[in-house]
C-alpha cells in the first residue's frame, strides 16, 4: 500500500461520525487491531500504534496489505 493510499484509507476508518475499531493487515498475514481513531498516527516517516498494554508498535505503511471492518462480536 502506498502512503498516499494508506493515509485515504485510514482517514475512512479513523473519521467516521462513531468510530469502530478496525484491524490493520500486514503483509506478513500479521494483524494489528486499532480500537481507538487517537491509538494511531504518523510519526518521523512512519505510523506508531500505541498498544492497549501502554506499549507501542511502529510500522512503515508499504508493509499494510489492507484495512479490515471488525464485527463487533470479534472484539474482546
Amino acid at each position: 500500500m502506498s502512503p498516499v493510499q494508506f493515509e485515504a484509507a485510514l482517514r475512512g476508518y479513523c473519521r467516521p461520525r462513531r468510530f469502530k475499531p478496525f484491524l490493520i493487515e500486514f503483509t506478513s498475514g500479521y494483524q494489528m487491531l486499532v480500537p481507538h481513531p487517537e491509538a494511531i498516527g504518523p510519526t518521523a516517516g512512519v505510523y506508531l500504534m500505541r498498544r492497549p498494554d501502554a506499549g507501542y508498535e511502529t510500522f512503515a505503511v508499504e508493509s499494510v496489505a489492507r484495512l479490515v471492518d471488525v464485527p463487533p462480536a470479534a472484539i474482546t
